[in-house]
């Protein structure tokens, strides 16, 4: 029960930072790729609509295909998508190629 608590505290965590994480970063971002106000306004709302578009598969095959508790499974990849995403990518911006 315990270790339950603290990954899903973490993940709680996360889930906020990740919320936040681009307007409090704005300055360093600006300074270290050289995003634009407008490049970060368009990444958060990209973010926030693929996690709102992402609720409806990830809904579904979690009730459909997935027994048992796959919280903590889950879980478990967020610091592998958070340390991908944190890596540098040199001249790419904030968006990749189109």
């Amino acid at each position: 029960m315990r270790a339950t608590l603290i990954i899903l505290t973490f993940a709680y965590v996360l889930s906020q930072f990740y919320r936040a994480f681009l307007a409090v970063l704005a300055a360093p971002l600006q300074a270290d790729i050289g995003a634009t106000a407008a490049q970060l306004s368009a990444a958060s709302g990209y973010w926030f609509l693929t996690f709102a578009l992402m609720q409806l598969p990830v809904g579904w095959a979690l009730d459909t295909l997935v027994q048992g508790a796959p919280m903590p499974r889950f879980s478990l990849s967020e610091p592998v998508a958070a340390l991908w995403f944190s890596q540098p990518q040199p001249n790419r911006g904030i968006f990749p190629p189109r």
